[in-house]
């Protein structure tokens, strides 16, 4: 093979395929194509789990990557290097965004009889023979051996099966073979050798995000025969295609996509696929990647290094992807089909959160042109859906991690030199996104800037938002997010000459300063009340930052780093936190140290440089560079997140960083090669000389810049010209070199920063009252002040005390509740020191002389910290919270309130307990409970196993669970029959609802539903059911007797769950990804408009009373009272992070008068 090949491979690419892919014999730079490895990332690390790249045949930027996707189904690339199998080899990938999406249209060629579905059907993948090289793939599958080629365009692909002889070759193409799944898909065979086929997707990481690809195909031989599964319609839609390989053993297949239609398929295929010769198209391939990596030559270095940094450089150019057809036609954010002018291109997937960083800087050094497509591509989306697009897959925003990181991407793009987009279009969106923070989603869901508002107002986000698929409330990352975005936005103004703009976004660019709490050093978390918060770090980061923890956020001020350090006591205390920091390199989001792995950490070394120490850059950098990153599967420290762990290391190799994207100029650190030069496609030719580079000289001794010595460690890029660099490295580090205050990098800032008072004492609870901690050296005065509802008193009301140093003081409380009812009341503490700062508030838990009445009480179920948290509705008030199983997610009480079962969902039990006496009295084993629901006589509990595909029932009296009942996969949530005839379960994974004979225990035929259904309810006279469809965004309504589908009524995004009020006329379904729930008139069978009450509504509950309707936002950690009368929320009555479903008590005489 090696020696065919090196006859067919085109002069200037004299290749050895070897191992697991292509090993350059020469170091030599003339054909940097040589030094790819696209395996390098296709495995995984131990701390930064799956890298998710790809292995197989793509374009600079192409619209189809033709790849094998194996068992362990990496997110997005589909493709794990240790795993033996292939379950097809799909058309489209991403790669290392860390969520499934993408790996449409697989192709398994096969032999023998046709397979009886195509769901879990596989072929053996060895790595003998197998070969990637940029735009080429080939591996044999199967034994006797089948040996699959791909070859690809911008638009098309080319594949070449070659089968052993035999009647019986076949090929299946899936439709439906999507990571992330799909709602619909169809194929259908035209003809003899032709097949067009569509499938739609989305959700990418559980957001609303949809889109549709169409495919087609043509084959360069007939059918022998051909047939479809599930008649070409569905979500196990399929097509099988035989082929009589005896005589002639290869067939070759021609297939392009398009995101329009499957019109637009065909016109790409016929546009882009005119060649069946497998060596001229891999050819033209190979040649597009030698152009375009070669814009960076280097030269010098291991081969090791070469292939190290010549991965990376093709890994920075697979995205952004093209997304418009040969004719300019492409599918709009509004999804109308719009055209981009001609000699221009429309662009999709932009992991934005990540490649401002690294990517976009070095794309549009690189590619100016192209990269202003893909700004134009923003600016177009934003005229289209009224907002710029967060993390935009294929034509949707997916809202996908922290920040408005669309302002730093496009501010970047034009400071490195993309300057050929709609600017005043730009920035006039990017203006519209940071400051119109009230105005109603798009598409129902989409919010530029989440907690926006807050941020706008307070200049910082409360830590109560849980926001962009954060595991924790992300309050204090977010601030830095939108701080970073609205430099960006005054860079990219100040670069329009709008000079009021670009003022106004450099103050609010500040407003990281309103976090950094002096008495930590670092920044923090702050309330609802003002208070810096002292959050721990846990398995998920730590509360107050997205994906990491306050070390590793810390030092994402790139903007201005100089007062950061202000902050933190000076250079050298932020040298000593640094040195500290750095210990670790890549610790992860659970330890207080570098996770140079994930993206908050990335710019951190470069700290250094303001800090005067560029040689500890130079000694971390270096350090991280032959540790965490490799010519290797396992060869990054984590996601590479389209290409920005991978853009990460080529700017580290040729010593440069943008460490504040915005601005154009690069930070300096030591070059790996003794010889670079860049390139670009129109700009300055830089270039770079470091005669002793290697891995035993990372430190700069000295450097000149075109000739002149130069001791800042940055500088300014210009225009065009050139720019030369002349380094001298040594085995030591230079300390003297850039290390003054004058050498800095900038430092943005609009006047003197100032920082909030704060204070290292803490308020703890205490029984009868509460203590107040001070761990430092001099004593400080406390001022304090209570509240409680009324009628209870609570004595002394205010006060104040001095803490001595290094000692604590203590503050005792009485309540007097005589005459108030029973029930729970809060004492509120809230206390300053003497300096202004705050304490969170602090809540002391008291009950009423005569008790509680379980009666008033319901129940907030805390998924985050493993608890039930007693709420009284008559008082508002809560209570302490209980510890239950691991991840609870739903609950019920039993008919006279006296029992509360809580199911857990990751603990596999179910928690009964006393709510009168508020102990756990029983851990009843059930399989991942989930929707519990009481039964009709109220002597049993029903519980929905959604791993075991069963439901099961708790006797309340004996506590013992029942023989389980098979339903559909995955049961979610169960309505009761009122008579007792019947329970109702909804099965999300097979899109149907099963009822049970609770006579003959057992379940009746299934009845299909939406997509993805998870709440079901019944109307109060048992007759109809309501099901809320979490995918299609609807709610089916069902004759509870005959299960005809009586009606489908539009809801919002991810429609989650149906309450229905105790009259019967009225629900309200919560929307999961909106800002609403969507109350229907259920006489009138009509939708009326939707009710704001937060961010991801999740459940809502009546009271008995029917007066009021409590809705838990899981976004907002918030519970919310909506006033059914009137039909609007209030604010927020309690923040509690973690809570998900409410238990409400059921209704007696003397409960029914309360709201």
């Amino acid at each position: 093979m090696q020696r065919a090949l090196r006859k067919i491979l085109p002069a200037f690419v004299a290749l050895a395929f070897i191992g697991r892919g292509i090993a350059a014999e020469a170091r030599t730079t003339t054909t940097p194509v040589s030094y790819v490895d696209p395996f390098v990332g296709t495995s995984g690390t131990p701390v930064g789990g799956p890298i998710d790249d790809f292995p197989g045949a793509d374009v600079p930027f192409g619209m189809l990557q033709w790849s094998p996707d194996t068992p362990s189904q990496n997110a997005g690339g589909g493709y794990e290097f240790n795993d033996t199998t292939t379950t097809g080899l799909s058309l489209t990938h991403l790669s290392g965004p860390g969520c499934n999406v993408f790996g449409d249209f697989a192709v398994l060629p096969l032999l023998g009889a046709p397979p009886s579905a195509l769901q879990g059907i596989s072929q053996p993948l060895s790595h003998v023979g197998e070969i990637a090289a940029p735009g080429y793939y080939a591996v044999t599958l199967g034994k006797p051996g089948i040996r699959a080629e791909f070859t690809v365009t911008s638009r098309s692909g080319l594949a070449r099966f070659t089968f052993p002889q035999s009647h019986d070759a076949l090929l299946t193409i899936n439709p439906a073979s999507d990571q992330a799944g799909v709602s619909t898909a169809s194929i259908r065979i035209v003809g003899t050798h032709e097949l067009e086929a569509s499938a739609r997707s989305g959700h990418f990481c559980g957001m609303p995000d949809r889109f549709t690809i169409y495919m087609a195909a043509r084959f360069n031989r007939p059918f022998a025969a051909s047939g479809l599964y599930e008649n070409g319609v569905g979500r196990t839609a399929g097509a099988w295609l035989r082929f009589d390989s005896s005589k002639q053993r290869s067939v070759r297949m021609q297939v392009a996509i398009s995101f329009v239609s499957e019109r637009g398929a065909w016109r790409n295929l016929r546009a882009s696929a005119r060649s069946w010769s497998m060596i001229g198209v891999r050819d033209r391939a190979l040649e597009r990647w030698n152009r375009a990596l070669g814009r960076v030559r280097v030269s010098g270095g291991s081969i090791q290094d070469l292939r190290t940094f010549y991965s990376a450089l093709y890994h920075t150019m697979l995205h952004p992807n093209l997304f418009s057809d040969v004719d300019g036609r492409y599918r709009g954010f509004d999804d109308k089909v719009h055209r981009v002018a001609p000699g221009h291109a429309f662009y999709a997937n932009f992991s934005d959160w990540d490649i401002y960083r690294t990517e976009i800087p070095l794309l549009a050094l690189l590619f100016p042109h192209r990269t202003s497509d893909m700004m134009q591509s923003l600016v177009d989306a934003a005229t289209q859906d009224g907002w710029l697009p967060r993390w935009a897959l294929a034509n949707s925003p997916t809202s996908v991690m922290g920040g408005d990181s669309v302002d730093p991407v496009i501010a970047g793009a034009y400071a490195f030199g993309a300057r050929d987009f709609s600017v005043h279009r730009a920035l006039a969106a990017m203006v519209k996104g940071a400051n119109d923070t009230n105005a109603a989603p798009a598409f129902g869901w989409y919010q530029e800037r989440p907690a926006g508002g807050d941020f706008n107002e307070l200049g910082y986000i409360p830590n109560v938002y849980t926001t962009s698929v954060s595991p924790v409330p992300n309050g204090a990352s977010e601030t830095l997010e939108y701080s970073l975005d609205d430099f960006s936005i005054s860079a990219f103004a100040r670069a329009l000459d709008q000079r009021a703009v670009a003022d106004a976004f450099l103050k609010s660019s500040a407003n990281w300063s309103n976090l950094f709490d002096r008495s930590l050093g670092e920044i923090a978390p702050r309330g609802p009340g003002g208070a810096f918060e002292r959050t721990r770090i846990g398995d998920n980061g730590q509360s107050g930052f997205q994906e990491g923890n306050a070390a590793q956020y810390t030092w994402m001020v790139p903007q201005d780093l100089r007062d950061l350090f202000r902050g933190m006591g000076g250079r050298a205390a932020a040298r000593k936190r640094l040195d500290t920091f750095f210990t670790h390199l890549n610790a992860g989001q659970s330890a207080p140290y570098a996770w140079l792995g994930n993206e908050p950490s990335i710019g951190s070394p470069w700290a250094y440089l303001s800090a005067g120490a560029p040689w500890r850059e130079e000694r971390v950098v270096r350090a991280a560079m032959s540790r965490l990153w490799g010519d290797r599967p396992d060869g990054l420290p984590g996601n590479d997140d389209l290409g920005t762990m991978s853009a990460w290391y080529v700017w580290s190799a040729l010593g440069l960083y943008p460490q504040n994207p915005a601005e154009r100029y690069l930070d300096i650190g030591a070059p790996l090669f003794t010889h670079a030069v860049i390139t670009p496609s129109h700009g300055p030719v830089l270039t770079i000389d470091a005669p002793q580079a290697g891995a035993d000289a990372p430190y700069v001794q000295r450097l000149s810049v075109n000739g002149r010595v130069w001791n800042r460690p940055w500088i300014a890029l210009p225009q065009d010209g050139t720019l030369h660099l002349s380094f001298a490295l040594g085995a030591q580090p230079n300390r003297s070199w850039g290390n003054t205050r004058a050498d800095a990098p900038p430092s943005y800032a609009p006047a003197r920063v100032q920082f909030p008072a704060s204070t290292a004492m803490t308020l703890v609870r205490e029984p009868g009252g509460f203590t107040v901690l001070n761990p430092g050296a001099h004593a400080h005065r406390v001022t304090w002040s209570t509240a409680i509802a009324a009628p209870a008193r609570v004595s002394p009301r205010s006060g104040s005390l001095v803490v001595p140093a290094g000692a604590r003081a203590s503050v005792a409380l009485t309540v007097a509740s005589a005459g108030a009812p029973a029930g729970l009341y809060d004492i509120h503490v809230i206390a300053r020191a003497g300096n202004g700062a705050r304490f969170p508030a602090l809540l002391i838990y008291r009950t009423a002389a005569n008790g509680v009445d379980p009666d008033t009480l319901a129940w907030l179920i805390d998924r985050s910290h493993d608890t039930a948290i007693p709420f009284d509705l008559r008082t508002q008030a809560r209570g302490a919270a209980l510890a239950v199983g691991k991840n609870p997610l739903d609950a019920v009480l039993s008919r006279d309130n006296r029992l509360l079962f809580v199911g857990n969902r990751g603990g596999d039990s179910v928690s009964a307990i006393d709510t009168t006496t508020r102990r756990v009295v029983a851990t009843i084993p059930v399989k991942s409970p989930d929707g519990l629901a009481l039964s009709a006589h109220g002597n049993g509990i029903w519980v929905a196993s959604y791993r075991a595909d069963t439901v099961e029932r708790i006797d309340v009296a004996t506590l013992k669970v029942g023989a389980p009942i098979a339903v559909g996969k995955h049961p979610r949530w169960i309505a009761v029959a009122p008579d007792g005839s019947r329970i109702y379960v909804t099965d999300q994974a097979a899109n149907t609802v099963t009822p049970i004979d609770l006579q003959t225990q057992r379940a009746l035929p299934a009845v299909a539903v939406g997509r993805e259904p998870t709440g079901i309810a019944i109307s109060p006279d048992g007759r109809t059911l309501y099901v809320a469809n979490n995918r299609s965004d609807d709610v089916s309504v069902l004759d509870a007797a005959t299960l005809q589908t009586l009606a489908v009524l539009p809801a919002g995004a991810q429609a989650q769950m149906v309450a229905i009020s105790p009259n019967g006329r009225l629900a309200y379904v919560p929307n999961l990804d909106g800002i609403s729930v969507t109350p229907i008139d259920l006489t009138a069978r009509k939708v009326s408009p939707d009710i704001v009450v937060g961010g991801a509504p999740f459940e809502a509950a009546f009271t008995p009373g029917g007066a009021s309707a409590y809705v838990i936002d899981m976004r907002d950690n918030a519970l919310v009272r909506i006033d059914v009368a009137r039909g609007s929320a209030g604010s927020p009555l309690l923040y509690a992070p973690g809570i998900i479903t409410i238990a409400m008590p059921h209704g007696s005489s003397t409960l029914l008068p309360l709201p």
